[in-house]
């Protein structure tokens, strides 16, 4: 869930909104489902190996304006995935994490109606992705091309930050 906005101006009920939809949704089933795994793992054939897979986001490596209340509970799976790697080799069970950008859908839309004018200048060109093509990369393991999306936005922030280009930033200063 992605509600974009200057951090000082977002409603502090949004940061925990976002926090439960996106980190504790994720925590709260990779943990119910690593306990069942671990009590079965002598039960996988040879060669056989469960897996947990958390979705993340290229904001997971890349932080900028606009997107302080999405980008910690990315980071924060990011994290987790990584420490449940090492963590469950001792069940044999596999972690992975998928790190896409911009896919179209009904949230991506809802995205949009607030995002803050520097957030999407610096967003740039990106063009978010179908659906149906992320979860081929996923399937396959292909992330790589979200990577390389995340490293384009990266190379553009530079230029974005200009002073020219802060005509956008928050107008009201904390009360």
């Amino acid at each position: 869930m992605s509600l974009p906005g200057f951090f000082i101006e977002q409603n502090d009920s949004i940061l925990t909104q976002v926090m439960n939809a996106d980190y504790w949704t994720a925590c709260w089933t990779a943990k119910a489902s690593a306990r069942l795994m671990a009590k079965q793992h002598e039960r996988f054939p040879l060669g056989a190996r469960p897996k947990l897979v958390f979705v993340g986001s290229t904001l997971s490596f890349l932080n900028f304006a606009g997107y302080a209340c999405y980008c910690p509970p990315k980071a924060a799976i990011r994290s987790l995935a990584d420490t449940l790697r090492n963590e469950l080799q001792l069940f044999g069970i596999g972690v992975h994490c998928f790190f896409p950008g911009g896919i179209l859908s009904p949230g991506f839309d809802t995205e949009n109606i607030n995002k803050p004018q520097l957030t999407k200048d610096i967003e740039g060109s990106d063009v978010p992705l179908d659906p149906k093509d992320v979860a081929t990369y996923l399937l396959k393991g292909n992330s790589c091309l979200y990577l390389r999306s995340a490293w384009s936005v990266f190379l553009r922030l530079i230029p974005s930050l200009r002073p020219s280009r802060l005509r956008d930033r928050p107008k009201r200063v904390l009360d």
